[in-house]
């Protein structure tokens, strides 16, 4: 867990009345809080007014209805806001003074198949 994750949890269990059983963290996944009531919550670091998303996190969030977005600073002990993901759209896009960015993902080109080996001692194309 971040630091900003690890603010956002405490903030989560002491203001919207979570317990740690009824708030679950999710390291490697998007949102990176999921509640008993059907909400979850994405931790997002805000820096020089700019939030940035993967196309992955966009993916994800949007499965979930009740998603909101928490807009966090460095070292802060609240949440600057706390904007529904809903209210982000269309991407990329300006949510009253901060930038919601997209990141550029590099396009990949395909790999060649790796041969696999033969019981035989040959190779099978």
């Amino acid at each position: 867990m971040t630091a900003s994750e690890r603010a956002a949890y405490r903030w989560l269990l002491a203001r919207r009345g979570y317990t740690s059983r009824t708030l679950r963290f999710q390291r490697r996944a998007s949102p990176d809080f999921l509640g008993s009531d059907g909400r979850a919550w994405e931790v997002k670091l805000v820096r020089n007014r700019s939030v940035l998303f993967t196309a992955a996190q966009i993916v994800a969030l949007g499965s979930h209805q009740r998603c909101m977005i928490l807009l966090w600073s460095d070292g802060a002990r609240a949440p600057e806001a706390i904007v529904p993901f809903r209210a982000l759209h269309p991407l990329p896009s300006v949510w009253r003074q901060y930038r919601i960015l997209v990141a550029r993902t590099p396009v990949l080109a395909p790999r060649a198949p790796i041969p696999t080996p033969n019981p035989t001692g040959g190779q099978i194309p």
